[in-house]
């Protein structure tokens, strides 16, 4: 009797996520920056130690945030973590990357919103936001999908070049968060 029921057992013990040789804590969401998992409540300094043997992480001031950039020249930015009490509380991955197309745009969302999918995130809400300064416009759209966010935004800035001519430019981005704050964006701890 015990070999029917080993079979079944080790199926599921196989098929859990795995951290670093360590076994995901059931019902957890997770998040890959690169090729590094993770999931909130992971310690501070065992995060930076794994991602530091792939990426370069710096450190964003006196905040309690780190930037994680690729080892390429010139280095593209991956995302953001953010710790309060030496555990992870949020962490920010960036899809977009350095192509300016239409096309590259719509097939990063794509990829974005099959990940998203794959996992059975398809009960979402979505909100929209629109901000506007004398300096720059921001639009955005966001999935709220549990602790799993997906925002899609839009951003124009107006600046004042040399010779007090108007100056312009324009940016877009698609951008994961896994928050234990809610909306907040890692880089607002």
């Amino acid at each position: 009797m015990s070999g029917k029921i080993a079979g079944p057992l080790l199926a599921v013990v196989l098929s859990l996520p795995m951290v670093w040789g360590q076994d995901v804590p059931r019902d957890v969401d997770v998040i890959t920056l690169g090729s590094t998992t993770l999931y909130l409540g992971l310690a501070r300094d065992a995060v930076l130690s794994e991602l530091s043997k792939h990426y370069t992480v710096v450190k964003n001031g006196e905040l309690e945030s780190w930037t994680i950039k690729s080892k390429d020249t010139p280095p593209e930015n991956l995302g953001q973590i953010s710790f309060k009490g030496g555990k992870l509380v949020c962490a920010d991955k960036l899809w977009t990357g350095s192509e300016d197309s239409d096309f590259a745009f719509a097939n990063v969302l794509h990829g974005a919103l099959n990940q998203f999918q794959k996992e059975g995130r398809n009960a979402c809400l979505i909100s929209t936001d629109y901000k506007r300064e004398p300096s720059f416009e921001e639009r955005s759209i966001t999935f709220h999908c549990g602790p799993r966010e997906l925002i899609i935004e839009t951003d124009k800035f107006f600046l004042t070049g040399g010779g007090g001519q108007p100056e312009s430019g324009e940016s877009t981005l698609i951008e994961e968060v896994l928050s234990s704050q809610g909306t907040q964006l890692c880089s607002t701890f």
